[in-house]
């Protein structure tokens, strides 16, 4: 189980990962659904703090293409 100092460092991490994904949003101009924000939000945080090993982690890397533009 996580400790409170992890449980922290996880969601201050989130939180930043969520405010990148927040302002391309709003610099993109358009409409974003929900599931394109998580997503968006996602990339964000595992392209500024990545996991290997981490079962998550592994299978975004391994069917996201962080090179392509979001659109």
């Amino acid at each position: 189980m996580a400790s409170d100092l992890d449980q922290l460092i996880h969601v201050t991490r989130l939180a930043a990962a969520a405010s990148i994904a927040g302002g391309m949003i709003a610099a993109s101009q358009r409409p974003h659904s929900v599931q394109e924000a998580a997503e968006l939000t996602t990339s964000c945080f595992f392209q500024l703090f990545p996991t290997p090993g981490n079962g998550r982690y592994d299978s975004w890397k391994n069917s996201n293409n962080a090179n392509e533009p979001h659109t």
